[in-house]
């Protein structure tokens, strides 16, 4: 797990052995000690076991201060298990219950890091399955975790790594935001090209039936020509709109791409042959071949 989490804040307070019968609530002596005591069991690597060591001494806090300090830690403890939902209680709380702006700064950094560690993966070119509602998920949570990260500018304004994660976050919501209009213009493109297509077929029916008249070939050489030009066109921006669907992952689109690329070289191999009978003043050949 990427580590931005601060260190646990546990300075001044002294390891007091707790006692067996404790009362309801504990006192501060006690709550310092109960603590130490989970950070100790969190460094020796005990994740779970400080959690519920710091969670029940954050329950059981008489004062709000180290209640504050104990939910804080137990954040971090869950965080460590991946244990967002509870993470997210303890560390809201911890925020909640301090008057300290750098407990309230450490709860809000931890919970933003807590937010960031759950978005989809990164979008990156050539990664398949991605498309417009992956992209949009990535942004959400990318939105929430600067949120939480600009928030802890609100108690502590020269935190510079908050403020660095802030404009991080920002930069890459931007060019989120970039690639989803890409990918509009190039599914808009693409639906532009279906009809294109759709059109050329059209064309190339009524060709067929030109060719096979005798009294037009002359008009249907020249149709045929302008037909294949088209046809040209077509099959390079299907050909240009598939590299760009692969390198932006789009491998489903891609592939429709791609064979509907593949039937227009057949069209074109088709016309070619079409174009080479009319030369040779064989219109019925040519007819057949469309």
């Amino acid at each position: 797990m990427n580590r931005w989490l601060p260190a646990l804040l546990v300075a001044g307070m002294p390891a007091v052995a707790l006692a067996s019968d404790t009362p309801e609530l504990l006192p501060p002596d006690m709550l310092r000690a109960a603590i130490t005591r989970g950070v100790d069991v969190f460094a020796a690597g005990d994740a779970p076991g400080a959690a519920e060591i710091l969670q029940d001494a954050a329950d059981r806090a008489s004062d709000d201060t180290l209640g504050a300090l104990a939910d804080l830690n137990a954040g971090r403890a869950y965080l460590e298990q991946d244990l967002y939902e509870q993470a997210a209680e303890r560390l809201r709380r911890a925020d909640r219950r301090s008057s300290d702006p750098h407990t309230r700064r450490d709860a809000r950094f931890l919970l933003a890091h807590s937010l960031l560690e759950q978005a989809p993966p990164p979008i990156l070119p050539g990664m398949p399955g991605q498309d417009a509602s992956t992209i949009e998920r990535r942004i959400e949570a990318l939105a929430h975790a600067e949120r939480a990260f600009r928030s802890c500018l609100d108690v502590v304004p020269d935190d510079t790594e908050a403020a660095q994660n802030t404009e991080r976050l920002r930069r890459e919501i931007k060019e989120l935001r970039d690639l989803q209009d890409m990918i509009e213009q190039q599914q808009q493109q693409t639906a532009e090209s279906a009809d294109s297509l759709s059109q050329l077929a059209d064309e190339q029916q009524q060709q067929s039936e030109q060719n096979d008249q005798p009294d037009q070939r002359e008009d249907a050489s020249e149709a045929q020509s302008g037909l294949s030009e088209r046809t040209q066109q077509a099959a390079e921006q299907l050909a240009q709109q598939a590299q760009q669907a692969r390198e932006q992952g789009q491998t489903e689109l891609a592939e429709q791409l791609e064979e509907a690329l593949e039937q227009v070289r057949q069209a074109q191999q088709a016309q070619q042959q079409a174009e080479e009978d009319l030369s040779n003043d064989d219109p019925q050949a040519a007819s057949a071949d469309q």
